[in-house]
């Protein structure tokens, strides 16, 4: 099933077709701009009045605000125990300039399967141990950074700085690797568990 998750992204249009539309927050925004009904949304709703998107979510599910959570993360738990049957693969577009946001998408990663991260120039994934990345579907990024979620080895192929590499925790040779133009370029995780981040070039 493909998921769709909206959390204040500036995002004009979907690209792509999902099973199940969602709205976080400030992110049901987007919803309400292009008048689209959408299957939930959740939130403490503290910087969007809820009013707005009545007549277009199907649930809405209301969340303190003071917690000790993120609305985020309250949505994923929600989603992976109501499509607890199926294999979910879920598209996260989140805000730019909220670096503490980031650092939790991080845990968020690390603790969910099949996630994958949009901002306005980035992409995030986490990649296990046996999965390969190749390039050639994401010719619209420039770089790439490894960050490690489990100490291993990874091998690097056909991009600027290749080989094969331990990985460890803050090891800073995994940070900011150049792709090559139309070259199809894999990592691959022989062991451990790593966070690729993809971003274009300003």
């Amino acid at each position: 099933m493909n998921i769709f998750i909206n959390c204040d992204f500036n995002k004009n249009s979907i690209s792509k077709d999902y099973d199940f539309f969602v709205g976080v927050d400030q992110g049901c925004n987007f919803f309400y701009r292009q008048n689209k009904k959408f299957d939930l949304a959740i939130g403490d709703f503290d910087s969007f009045d809820s009013l707005k998107i009545k007549k277009l979510a199907q649930k809405i599910i209301y969340l303190k605000q003071e917690k000790d959570f993120l609305d985020l993360e309250y949505c994923l738990n929600y989603l992976y125990l109501k499509f607890t049957n199926q294999i979910l693969k879920i598209d996260l577009f989140v805000p730019k300039n909220r670096i503490e946001f980031d650092f939790n998408l991080i845990l968020l990663l690390k603790n969910f399967p099949n996630i994958y991260v949009y901002g306005d120039n980035f992409l995030m994934f986490k990649l296990k141990k046996n999965n390969n990345f190749c390039y050639l579907k994401y010719q619209e990024y420039c770089y790439f950074s490894i960050v490690c979620l489990k100490k291993g080895k990874v091998k690097i192929k056909n991009f600027k700085y290749s080989g094969c590499f331990k990985m460890n925790f803050l090891n800073s040779k995994f940070f900011s690797n150049k792709m090559i133009k139309n070259k199809n370029g894999t990592i691959q995780v022989v062991k451990g568990c790593a966070l690729i981040v993809l971003t274009k070039k300003n």
